[in-house]
């Protein structure tokens, strides 16, 4: 299949180093059709991709499902889940159509997306601060009250949960959490190359002040 044949200007796929292709998709028991969706092959820096789906304005999946009767809009969500200590993990969860109200919080915003070089998603938000929430109830702040709104970029298809400068809000977050004299590891596998540290590794300091 020709990539001549997709508009792919607003999507994730390169149309001359990546690939497009079909595959059957099964939506119910009794209702399956073919959809024409693109193949990463180029990586992201040092963050090589793991496969994508294309659900951005052109995504030929979504039409299909709204086409189908099976969504009624266009849209999608994502809930990460929780992966940190064994007693408050859960699973994410995608919708097609909608979203997960129970996963949600606060007031609705709505806002255009922005699409740039820096941010080919076009989702762009701006973090006023992020907090970590110890074990034993205490918090940390990464930011200071010198620090400037931080512009970020959502992309769902990251392989890690987020990236952040290393001075000052990495820096602060290892500081915080006891971890700045432990040696820096990246995972080869799943969320490929983020930061792991070893199990045996315990924090001289069980009540960390930022």
């Amino acid at each position: 299949m020709s990539a001549s044949e997709f508009d792919a200007s607003d999507t994730f796929v390169n149309a001359t180093s990546d690939a497009w292709s079909t595959d059957m998709f099964h939506f119910t028991t009794n209702i399956s059709s073919k959809v024409a969706f693109g193949i990463r092959r180029a990586s992201a820096g040092d963050y090589l991709t793991q496969h994508i789906l294309g659900l951005g304005a052109n995504s030929t999946l979504l039409s299909m499902l709204k086409e189908a009767g099976i969504i009624a809009s266009r849209s999608w969500s994502m809930y990460w889940g929780n992966s940190g200590a064994p007693e408050t993990q859960n699973d994410g969860v995608f919708v097609f159509g909608g979203y997960d109200n129970t996963k949600v919080t606060g007031k609705n915003y709505s806002f255009p997306l922005i699409y740039d070089s820096h941010c080919i998603s076009g989702m762009v938000v701006s973090i006023t601060d992020i907090s970590l929430t110890f074990p034993n109830g205490t918090k940390a702040d990464l930011f200071d009250s010198a620090s400037s709104l931080l512009r970020a970029c959502i992309m769902p298809d990251y392989p890690v949960l987020m990236t952040l400068p290393r001075d000052p809000y990495y820096q602060t977050l290892q500081f915080v959490a006891g971890i700045s004299e432990v040696p820096e590891k990246h995972s080869f596998g799943l969320n490929f190359y983020g930061e792991t540290y070893s199990s045996e590794y315990e924090s001289v300091d069980d009540n960390p002040e930022p």
